[in-house]
């Protein structure tokens, strides 16, 4: 899971398009008409085109990967070949297949999410808290939320502890008594115009 709300004001649902490529939840993004189908208005990752990020995506639309921290990658045969599972294996790692829609969370909330450009963010280092939050708006990183302003929209919100483990709750030695889900930040969503 990419995404943990720890409380939040709006949750609601927009058409995704299936060219909207990979969406994992977490990211923020964007809404845009389609005008090539019915779909108006439908989420999107932001682009170099402009986009004003609206919330943080609550699903994943992903061809290949599970979005779910809680998924792993099992050896399916003798050559050691793996695939990541999936909750549901009907969707193929594509939480939006079935509905055509996905969650964005809006309004203002805190989450936890590990989809942020990690060179951003200093392991440990709470001395960044409060620092203003964008989402990148293209390339590699696109959708991911970062420190940095230049190019990447509106502010989206701003830090509340940089990254950290975050415990699974399975028991083990990582960090308070359980095996760690891996480096989340923890943020405040406050969407605000460019």
């Amino acid at each position: 899971m990419a995404l943990i709300p720890v409380h939040h004001t709006i949750a609601t649902q927009f058409a995704v398009a299936s060219g909207s490529g990979n969406v994992t939840e977490g990211m923020g993004v964007a809404l845009a008409a389609d005008t090539s189908t019915d779909l108006k208005p439908y989420v999107k990752l932001p682009d170099a085109n402009g986009g004003f990020t609206i919330g943080l995506a609550g699903d994943s639309k992903l061809a290949s990967t599970s979005g779910n921290a809680y998924s792993a990658s099992v050896v399916v045969n003798g050559s050691g070949s793996t695939r990541t599972t999936t909750n549901r294996v009907s969707d193929m790692f594509d939480e939006t297949l079935a509905s055509g829609k996905i969650t964005v969370y809006m309004g203002v909330g805190e989450f936890l999410t590990d989809q942020y450009v990690s060179a951003d963010f200093d392991a440990h280092d709470d001395n960044a808290a409060g620092a203003a939050l964008y989402v990148v708006q293209s390339g590699d990183n696109a959708g991911k939320v970062t420190k940095t302003s230049a190019n990447n929209g509106n502010k989206v919100g701003f830090l509340i502890a940089a990254q950290n483990s975050y415990p699974s709750g399975v028991p083990g030695t990582d960090v308070d008594g359980s095996l760690s889900l891996g480096n989340f930040i923890r943020i405040a969503l406050n969407v605000q115009s460019a």
